[in-house]
């Protein structure tokens, strides 16, 4: 008789256990686009790649661009008493390049664009990898959050985190952006 009095509360406390857990899930996607850059003679590769970006953003043209999305989500256990935990999170990074893609050129004028483009894309690589980042971060803090009074508590406080979370990826990225002069110190610079 000892044992089975011992198997149900072993029971109870390994799921309890369990629920206590949070299981976590990052889910990235990375799409990489390219605008036409028809190579012309008569103006420098800048130029030319300058006249046919569709990469706008306040005012000024960029040639390359990386835009990226953090959405999470979670689902909770509520305790009796009213406490809540979070049970799962699932977070995802939707994330876009955009990138010129050179026709036409000369073999001379298509290795000084591969090289730039190169290294414009490591650089577009970089932002991306501020949206993966965020997007794990988000996904660690809202899984370990401790239990809450209430549901409602629970997910006020999760969105806040998560919201926090994402303003620093925002702001360290434009620091990136600085840093690097827009990728200009990596080799994504054109010359002329």
């Amino acid at each position: 008789m000892r044992p089975a009095r011992l198997v149900r509360p072993l029971l109870f406390l390994s799921l309890l256990l369990a629920a206590l857990l949070a299981q976590a899930e990052v889910r990235p996607s990375l799409q990489v686009q390219t605008y036409p850059v028809t190579y012309r003679a008569d103006a420098s590769l800048r130029q030319t790649i300058t006249a046919a970006s569709p990469v706008r953003h306040q005012g000024r043209t960029f040639h390359g661009y990386t835009r990226w999305n953090v959405k999470w989500q979670f689902w909770w256990m509520e305790f009796p008493g009213g406490q809540c935990r979070i049970d799962r999170t699932v977070t995802q990074v939707d994330a876009v390049i955009t990138l010129p893609e050179l026709r036409g050129a000369p073999t001379e004028a298509q290795q000084v664009f591969d090289r730039f483009v190169t290294a414009l894309r490591e650089h577009e690589m970089g932002h991306y990898q501020f949206g993966l980042d965020a997007a794990h971060r988000i996904d660690q803090a809202i899984a370990a959050l401790p239990p809450q009074p209430s549901c409602t508590a629970l997910q006020a406080a999760a969105n806040q985190l998560g919201r926090r979370l994402l303003d620093e990826a925002i702001r360290a990225e434009i620091a990136y952006d600085r840093d690097t002069q827009h990728g200009r110190t990596q080799g994504a610079w054109l010359e002329r």
